[in-house]
């Protein structure tokens, strides 16, 4: 019989995001532990933290903020090229960073927040377990608005074929983790779920 873990954690590195539980997980969990590609996706969660959030920066100055972190040893010249001003900039144009940017300007944006909760076994791993496991993680962006919270997942995953469904079902439950996280330390309702894909230039509700 497998026996169940007391914590399954979720972690950023520098080379990729993980959980630390090595058994048979769901999906959206293991696909942290599967996808290397994840050093390009850890690097835009790093850039995004980095750079300052304003309303519709041009791409000069995108760029030239990249070149900054770069001489100030925030960021390595490899990592640069990996990274994709034009990507940025249609982020920064997009309808949900001037949310997250007006709820900024209200002190009630909040970026990389960790969490800690407890879960029954069935809940997580899906089996007959009522055991609690602690699921801990570090959620990208929430931030309130006049009528509930909103939580806000970057993805770079490449996803050739039905993208945006591919996507929801990928992360769904995943999603829902971080509304039970964010209502647990707030105490208030999550009212929207959104990921924003890299890969398309879009957001995405779930």
């Amino acid at each position: 019989m497998e026996e169940i873990p007391k914590k399954v954690e979720l972690k950023e590195t520098e080379n990729a995001d993980f959980f630390s539980y090595e058994g048979t997980l769901p999906e959206f969990l293991k696909e942290k532990q599967e996808i290397r590609g994840t050093d390009r996706g850890t690097l835009y969660h790093r850039v995004l933290e980095l750079l300052p959030l304003t309303r519709k920066p041009q791409r000069d100055t995108i760029k030239a903020e990249l070149d900054e972190l770069v001489c100030r040893g925030r960021l390595k010249p490899e990592e640069r090229r990996e990274i994709s001003v034009a990507k940025l900039f249609t982020f920064y144009q997009s309808p949900v960073a001037q949310r997250m940017c007006a709820a900024g300007e209200q002190g009630k944006l909040y970026q990389e927040q960790p969490f800690v909760f407890a879960l029954p076994a069935r809940e997580v791993l899906k089996k007959e377990s009522d055991e609690p496991i602690l699921i801990q993680g570090i959620i990208d962006v929430f931030f309130e608005e006049e009528d509930g919270l909103v939580v806000l997942d970057y993805k770079t995953d490449y996803v050739p074929e039905n993208p945006a469904e591919t996507l929801k079902a990928r992360y769904g439950e995943q999603l829902a983790l971080y509304q039970r996280a964010v209502e647990e330390i707030t105490g208030g309702r999550v009212k929207e779920k959104i990921l924003y894909s890299f890969y398309l230039g879009q957001e995405i509700v779930v």
